[in-house]
């Protein structure tokens, strides 16, 4: 199985800490059985991790996980990719006052945006191939 990579802060290049003070690292995608889940030319997948829209810090949940951006999978449930690219859900932000903040359920998990469908109920492509998303709700 491939390795985990560490997470390092862009700025700095140091190791990021969860509030644990453990170094945080990014884990391949595995499936239910804990098989790793690959591309099609067969690479493992790392997801891509959420910053803060404002200090562009790493965002990490309640338990001092890493919040990281759910897989785009079409409707047969299979991964979608764009020229080779696995693509993902977007995060969804909002305005609060002046600030763009990621936008949280009522429960505080981040949301991420859906696939545009058509009347058909089937995902809308841009002219290159790659999915269009819902929009955010600033407002």
């Amino acid at each position: 199985m491939p390795g985990a990579i560490p997470l390092r802060d862009p700025k700095t290049n140091k190791l990021v800490y969860n509030n644990q003070d453990k170094p945080v690292f990014i884990y391949p995608i595995t499936d239910n059985n804990r098989e790793l889940i690959k591309t099609s030319k067969g690479l493992p997948i790392y997801p891509t991790p959420l910053r803060d829209p404002q200090t562009q810090d790493w965002i990490f949940d309640a338990n001092g996980e890493l919040v990281v951006s759910p897989i785009f999978k079409d409707d047969k449930g299979e991964i979608f990719e764009h020229k080779g690219m696995v693509q993902f859900h977007p995060p969804s932000y909002k305005m609060e006052g002046r600030k763009l903040v990621l936008e949280k359920d009522d429960s505080g998990n981040y949301l991420f945006l859906d696939v545009e469908r058509d009347s058909q109920g089937n995902i809308v492509l841009s002219p290159e191939g790659l999915p269009i998303f819902q929009q955010n709700s600033l407002n």
